[in-house]
């Protein structure tokens, strides 16, 4: 779809007005990563001053894709790559905890929500990835909420975020990047420091 002049035009438009572009990598099984961000890419590189901004860590990534077809992690990995090699892209990195990831998470999968501690450390293989790939000043966390409760709470997920960035030994400065800077940068938001939010609670 984004060899679509129409949405080349479009692209055009965003670009021109400095407006954002917010894009979701596949969703649908089988996930087609290289079509999908490949293309996106190749729409990124076409317009350098347009930001573009790959949602929930570019698809539905998790064990139901990876698990099944493991050369897909691969392939989405690649995909990811191409992306961070150009500068004007950035990333949410969250979205994991949907149906369609295939974490064990939902209440028909287990009998008590699981632990930020324990969020943190099965999602840790795709946070890590996605937040060394493109440097923290171009990743952001996201809740994806309401549609992440199927898995997770808001309170349990934006903890497990924080046990994520703290085992990847990131900065004070850099955390402020990840929970909030980047997002203010790139939608051009004046946000004042959020010191009190990074602190890990149960």
């Amino acid at each position: 779809p984004f060899r679509d002049p129409r949405i080349r035009d479009a692209a055009e438009v965003l670009q021109r007005l400095e407006l954002v572009l917010d894009c979701n990598g596949p969703e649908t099984h089988p996930l087609d990563f290289e079509g999908v961000l490949g293309g996106l890419a190749d729409l990124a590189a076409a317009f350098p001053k347009l930001i573009v901004v790959v949602n929930h860590c570019g698809g539905a990534v998790g064990p139901r894709c990876f698990d099944a077809m493991p050369g897909k992690r691969a392939e989405w990995e690649l995909s990811m790559q191409r992306l961070a090699g150009l500068p004007n892209t950035y990333v949410k990195v969250g979205g994991l905890q949907m149906e369609v990831n295939g974490f064990m998470l939902g209440p028909d999968k287990r009998e008590a929500p699981m632990s930020s501690c324990d969020l943190a450390e099965v999602t840790m293989p795709i946070y890590s990835f996605v937040i060394n790939t493109f440097g923290v000043q171009r990743c952001m966390f996201e809740s994806n909420f309401p549609v992440d409760r199927w898995g997770t709470s808001y309170r349990i997920l934006w903890n497990a975020f924080k046990r994520v960035a703290n085992k990847l030994g990131i900065s004070q400065a850099d955390k402020e990047s990840l929970f909030h800077g980047t997002a203010g940068k790139v939608y051009k938001i004046d946000l004042p420091s959020a010191d009190w939010a990074l602190q890990t609670k149960k």
